[in-house]
């Protein structure tokens, strides 16, 4: 667990640096990061229902959480971003944007599946 602990840090400023780069705005970069407070959100009571504790497999279950929620949230950022600069208006662009990359993820998860079948 110290070894893969001890490259936290370096990770981190790494892909805050990409990120970075990657939009050249700050403002973006700090939107993205908005999003990790969710995968708490879905982790902490899933244990705690569970009674599991927090074991290497959990800690590996969270960062692939995080890392696909970073995922998702570049890929709507640059939506809004692509649609806003179509000549959206930034509400209008919010709103299809989200609608158009939601759907794709409701329609291959289970719980589509598991509602209408």
């Amino acid at each position: 667990m110290t070894n893969i602990f001890k490259f936290i840090p370096l990770t981190i400023i790494l892909i805050l640096v990409i990120l970075l780069l990657l939009f050249n705005d700050i403002r973006k970069l700090l939107l993205i990061l908005c999003y990790l407070p969710f995968v708490i959100v879905g982790i902490s009571p899933t244990l705690l229902i569970t009674g599991t504790p927090f074991t290497f497999m959990a800690i590996l279950g969270a960062m692939g959480l995080m890392g696909m929620m970073i995922k998702n949230s570049i890929v709507l950022v640059d939506e809004i971003t692509r649609l806003t600069k179509e000549g959206m208006a930034p509400y209008d662009a919010i709103i299809n944007s989200t609608v158009n990359r939601t759907r794709p993820v409701f329609l291959g998860s289970k719980i589509y599946h598991l509602i209408f079948y």
